[in-house]
């Protein structure tokens, strides 16, 4: 069920709105990790993942080259706050730091900070003074 360049090769309506399972990959297995789950789409080559009590509205756009996901900050019914969008040519990591600072926008940044650090396996240090100008 990942979002990818191409569809999967299930037929139906359904398995026409999930892609297959190349491009945004990682994204996707944060989004699962997270409890976001897929919710419908009018278009069948959107597919949306939401959370309960989450302003966040992860899209997945496979109709466009390179398929693109939009980050959306909104509440239902609303003009969105914000929208942020990036390619399946985005590095991994970026991803996953651009997600965790959107889930943490409303909430608290330094949170989302340590959340992104930990979805991609590093570790950050606090407390630290800047390093020194030459």
């Amino acid at each position: 069920m990942a979002p990818a360049s191409q569809a999967s090769a299930s037929t139906g309506p359904a398995a026409d709105a999930t892609p297959g399972p190349t491009a945004f990959a990682r994204l996707l297995t944060e989004l699962e990790d997270l409890d976001f789950q897929q919710a419908g789409s009018d278009d069948p080559a959107t597919t949306i993942y939401t959370q309960t009590d989450n302003p966040l509205t992860v899209e997945f756009d496979t109709a466009t080259t390179p398929p693109t996901a939009h980050l959306i900050h909104g509440q239902a019914g609303q003009p969105p706050t914000w929208r942020l969008s990036f390619t399946a040519a985005t590095p991994d990591p970026v991803a996953l730091m651009v997600l965790w600072a959107a889930l943490g926008a409303h909430l608290d940044p330094y949170a989302a900070l340590d959340s992104a650090a930990t979805a991609m396996g590093v570790c950050i240090t606090n407390n630290q003074p800047p390093p020194a100008s030459a």
